[in-house]
């Protein structure tokens, strides 16, 4: 039953979230390229859709995956063969972490600027400029790259006889700095994943909530007017949907990354957690994670309708021909 279960998420539901995921948000940069990539928030939008497409490339490691399907752990290929394949395996997984930690960080600075957009509308274009959001998604990829170089200095491959089988095997072992350095590399790694965890999301919760209850007030203080369709201009209209847009992604993330802190911590801190529940849970997290990457498209198509009429313009004019 368990192995059904893993079988079926891993090489069933996963991979088949992800297809979807990675055309979508092909799709979604073709459109933010349409519309131009002078607005902050089409530059975080974005920034936000290509994490996303290398998270769910990288999480469905190819080259785990042959690591795993054998008669037992091991790349069991010659020697240059299993160092093509942990070459790839480090690839994919550099993929994975870059993808993730920007993905988990850049929504809450996405809630940051429509918390500008929305309470200082006046001062908004003063203090967020494109070249101060192009400097901070670069930061973030940057970040999201020194993630990867935990997994870069804890990995190396050992090719020895596996005495099991009696052959020749290709074996990701720990490296000699992590073994001399252990506790050095759990606190490195419990950091990562507090700063890519519990910070951003309470900030976006937090966010969402002034947001909404704004939004509101101003729902409320607009119907007391008088001669509302007179008065609403085409410029706050385009606002408040991008808004809209935008927080409904926020919600979303911070409902996955909400649940994705709390199944590291259940995995990592819980003594009572067996091994058989540690990778359920562990499984579940990770398809949170692609529903997470691959919705927003899905997202913009459904409220934003600049997105969806250029959508229509791109790939209807491309089927006609």
């Amino acid at each position: 039953m368990l192995r059904n279960f893993e079988f079926v998420m891993t090489y069933i539901l996963l991979p088949t979230i992800s297809v979807f995921g990675v055309v979508g948000n092909v799709m979604s940069m073709l459109v933010l390229l349409k519309h131009g990539l002078h607005k902050c928030s089409n530059i975080l939008i974005f920034a936000l859709a290509v994490a996303d497409l290398l998270y769910l490339v990288g999480t469905n490691n190819i080259a785990l995956q042959i690591y795993t399907s054998g008669p037992s752990l091991g790349f069991f290929y010659p020697e240059r063969v299993a160092e093509f394949l942990f070459v790839m395996y480090h690839f994919e997984i550099a993929m994975e972490s870059v993808g993730k930690v920007v993905s988990l960080i850049l929504p809450s600075c996405i809630t940051f600027e429509r918390l500008l957009a929305v309470f200082f509308p006046l001062h908004f274009s003063r203090i967020l400029t494109p070249l101060r959001i192009w400097v901070t998604v670069g930061v973030l990829y940057v970040f999201g790259v020194s993630a990867y170089v935990q997994y870069q200095l804890r990995f190396r491959l050992v090719y020895e006889v596996d005495p099991s089988t009696n052959r020749s095997v290709g074996m990701i072992a720990d490296s000699e700095i992590i073994s001399q350095h252990a506790q050095y590399y759990v606190i490195f790694r419990q950091a990562y994943i507090f700063i890519y965890g519990p910070f951003p999301v309470g900030f976006s919760l937090v966010g969402c909530l002034l947001i909404g209850f704004k939004i509101r007030f101003h729902e409320k203080k607009r119907k007391t007017l008088m001669n509302v369709k007179n008065t609403f201009s085409a410029s706050g209209s385009s606002m408040k949907r991008t808004t809209r847009t935008l927080l409904t992604v926020c919600i979303v993330y911070t409902i996955i990354g909400l649940f994705n802190f709390v199944a590291l911590v259940y995995i990592k801190y819980c003594d009572c957690v067996q091994v058989n529940t540690s990778m359920v849970v562990e499984l579940i997290r990770k398809l949170g994670l692609s529903v997470n990457s691959s919705c927003n498209f899905i997202i913009y198509v459904g409220l934003n309708r600049n997105f969806r009429d250029t959508y229509r313009e791109i790939f209807c004019r491309c089927a006609r021909r």
